[in-house]
């Protein structure tokens, strides 16, 4: 039975695939079934069903960059670029 939330934590040193199906089937129920306890679904609303592919994949990916500590990911907005206060001035 799947999580009935989401709660995705890396555990360290393990390997992670990121797999991801085509937007208008999503990846076959075989693999699902044979994976189930290792697999994600973002959740969404009752009215949308799923993210757009591109948009999945970049929020996993970040999230994935952000739990491993990813030395050169910006927590805050770069002083060089507009700073990390500039909403404030």
């Amino acid at each position: 039975k799947p999580p009935d939330k989401m709660d995705f934590k890396l555990q360290e040193n393990r390997e992670i695939y990121l797999i991801f199906g085509s937007e208008s089937s999503g990846i076959p129920k075989k693999i699902l079934r044979d994976h189930l306890d290792n697999c994600l679904r973002l959740p969404m609303t009752e009215v949308v069903r799923s993210l757009n592919l591109s948009n999945t994949v970049a929020v996993l990916a970040y999230e994935v960059l952000r739990q491993q500590d990813y030395q050169g990911l910006y927590k805050h907005e770069p002083e060089s670029l507009k700073g990390k206060d500039w909403l404030l001035k």
